[in-house]
């Protein structure tokens, strides 16, 4: 087990520790994915996070390194509270099954369900790995729009590049990229 302060939240399930002997330690919560930032109930998951640790000493219990070099583990709070637990009983993440298998932490979340504790209140809650996918495709669809409509505008073929964008808002919108053309 390592000890130190949580001197940072990034999210709700990304934290930074700082070491007895001044080294910071990113942390990324084993076993659970919380909301993303612009997702619903990715700024309560923050907040709850941060309630629960800023600024305490808890413990780390390392269990591996994910692909962005940050440490993956289970954190606990002076009173033996598992925090990764805590998100999974509140309905503000869900079970990583991907890279957890832990039967713990999948009743957990299956609890949460049951009760639409958190984002389980939403019908259409959307699992971040899927919302940021989502993003990615929205983003590598909007270059290529981008590139279209510079192009256009260029060879002087588009000649009411605001009436194009109007006529664009019929097109379903839940990416909400048409809001950047304007």
């Amino acid at each position: 087990m390592i000890s130190g302060k949580v001197v940072g939240v990034e999210d709700g399930d990304s934290i930074t520790l700082l070491t007895d002997n001044d080294i910071q330690i990113k942390v990324r919560l084993e076993g659970i994915d919380c909301p993303e930032k612009k997702q619903d109930f990715g700024n309560v998951a923050k907040q709850f996070t941060s309630d629960l640790v800023f600024s305490q000493i808890v413990s780390l219990q390392k269990t591996g390194q994910d692909r962005f070099g940050r440490t993956l583990g289970f954190i606990y709070l002076p009173d033996g509270t598992n925090l990764n637990e805590e998100l999974l009983k509140a309905g503000l993440a869900w079970h990583f099954v991907k890279y957890n298998k832990s039967s713990r932490l999948a009743q957990l979340e299956t609890d949460a369900r049951l009760n639409r504790l958190g984002l389980w209140q939403l019908s259409t809650a959307v699992a971040p790995w899927d919302f940021r996918k989502r993003k990615i495709w929205v983003e590598e669809c909007w270059k290529g729009i981008s590139s279209i409509f510079f192009l256009l505008k260029r060879t002087s073929k588009l000649h009411d590049y605001a009436d194009l964008v109007k006529n664009l808002q019929e097109f379903p919108n839940d990416s909400g990229f048409i809001e950047t053309l304007k």
